[in-house]
C-alpha cells in the first residue's frame, strides 16, 4: 500500500476523492462498497483492510472501485459524508419537547436510543475514524463539528425542562450529558471500555442514568 491507503496525511490542497454514482445500477455498486468497507473496518480496522478485500467482499471489480474512489481514503471520506448526513437527519428529527417526552429521563432515553441506532450502524466507520483522526486533523474537526451539532440540539431542551435555576447552566449540562452518552456507546463498540457491558439492554440504562445524574439537579 502507498499514499493515503497507508495512512499518510493527504495533500492539503483540496482534491476530489469520490465520483458520485448517477445511475441506479451504479448506486447499488456504490452501496456494496460502503457495506463491505463498514463490515471489514469493523472486524479488521482501516489499516488492516485492503482495497482488494473490499472489492472481494462487495463482489465488485477493482476497476469499479477506482472508477468511484481515488483510494481507500476516498471511500472513507465518502462514508464520513454519509455519516454526517445521517447525524444531521437524526438531530433534525429528534423531539426534545417536554410535551413529546414528558420527563427529562424519557428525553434522555429517546436520545440514547437514537445514539445507539446511529453508532451501531457505523461501527466500522468509527473504528476507521479512530485510526485516522490522529493523522488527519480535518477528520477530527468534522467529527467535533458533528458533536457540537448534537449538543446544540439537545441543550435547547433546557428551555422547557429547567424549572428553577440557571437555564444556560442546565443547557450546558445537557450538552455534557449528550457527549457522555455518545462516548460510552462508542467506547464499548470499539472495545475500549472492558468494564462496561456491550449489550444494549444493559448499557442503555447506564447511559441514561449517567446523563441524568449530570442534569437532574438543574431541572429541580
Amino acid at each position: 500500500m502507498n499514499g493515503l491507503e497507508s495512512g499518510a496525511t493527504p495533500n492539503k490542497k483540496k482534491e476530489k476523492t469520490y465520483r458520485p454514482a448517477l445511475q441506479t445500477r451504479s448506486m447499488k455498486t456504490e452501496q456494496s462498497f460502503v457495506t463491505a468497507a463498514e463490515e471489514l473496518f469493523a472486524s479488521t480496522g482501516y489499516d488492516g483492510t485492503r482495497i482488494a478485500d473490499i472489492c472481494k467482499q462487495a463482489g465488485c471489480s477493482t476497476g469499479s472501485f477506482y472508477h468511484r474512489y481515488v483510494d481507500k481514503f476516498g471511500l472513507f471520506k465518502f462514508m464520513l459524508a454519509r455519516y454526517s448526513e445521517q447525524v444531521h437527519q437524526v438531530v433534525e428529527g429528534l423531539d426534545i419537547s417536554k410535551e413529546g417526552n414528558g420527563s427529562l429521563e424519557n428525553l434522555l432515553i429517546r436520545f440514547t436510543e437514537s445514539a445507539f441506532q446511529v453508532i451501531d450502524s457505523n461501527v466500522g466507520f468509527f473504528r476507521a475514524a479512530d485510526e485516522l483522526t490522529p493523522k488527519h486533523q480535518d477528520i477530527e474537526i468534522e467529527m467535533l463539528g458533528l458533536s457540537r451539532a448534537v449538543g446544540d440540539k439537545i441543550m435547547l431542551a433546557s428551555n422547557e425542562f429547567c424549572k428553577n435555576g440557571d437555564i444556560e447552566e442546565m443547557a450546558q449540562s445537557l450538552r455534557y450529558a449528550s457527549q457522555v452518552v455518545i462516548t460510552l456507546i462508542v467506547q464499548t463498540r470499539l472495545n475500549k471500555a472492558p468494564m462496561l457491558p456491550r449489550e444494549k439492554e444493559l448499557l442503555l440504562p447506564i447511559c441514561v442514568q449517567s446523563g441524568l445524574g449530570i442534569v437532574r439537579r438543574k431541572s429541580e
